[in-house]
């Protein structure tokens, strides 16, 4: 919502050195329906950068697919709702195999947030998600796999991750 959020992050790609292909930025859903054309604007200026943009807490707004199509984004997360849910709500389930035959028809990524226990995960696998390569694969994230990080415990992680452990696995 801030009107130089554009500038702020060019200066901190500037100053940091970091290019702009490697930053991943995510909003919420929400915050994208506040001032659509606004966002949108800012979104468009952030894409042709190199910054992929992900829509995070998917579905637990007032989702519209008019703009959803217009929002230059790279991934959306489901909202850990329908995923705490999958099991016992086979509505929620439905939504969470909707909103993944959805964006994979519209060559979008898609996360689950939110997966605790093995049952969700297997829940999941059963929807029989179809996976194609890309820079960040289609994953699923949460407590299941690792609490948040501290900020300085992340390069402890880093080097987990090259040792084979696979922090966001592929399902």
């Amino acid at each position: 919502m801030q009107k130089n959020l554009v500038d702020k992050i060019l200066g901190i790609l500037d100053d940091t050195g970091l290019d702009p292909k490697c930053l991943l930025l995510e909003i919420t859903e929400s915050t994208v329906i506040q001032d659509k054309e606004n966002t949108i604007d800012k979104l468009n200026k952030l894409h042709d950068l190199g910054i992929m943009i992900i829509i995070d807490n998917f579905g637990n707004g007032y989702s519209s697919l008019i703009h959803l199509r217009k929002l230059p984004i790279y991934a959306i997360k489901i909202d850990r709702y329908f995923i705490r849910n999958i099991n016992s709500d086979p509505e929620c389930a439905a939504i969470v195999a909707g909103i993944i035959a959805m964006a994979h028809n519209i060559h979008l990524i898609v996360i689950a947030e939110g997966i605790e226990n093995d049952e969700q995960l297997q829940c999941l696998r059963n929807l029989k998600w179809e996976f194609v390569g890309s820079p960040i694969c289609d994953g699923v994230q949460g407590f299941l796999f690792n609490s948040p990080v501290p900020f300085d415990k992340i390069e402890e992680l880093f080097e987990k991750e090259k040792s084979g452990i696979d922090l966001m696995p592929i399902l």
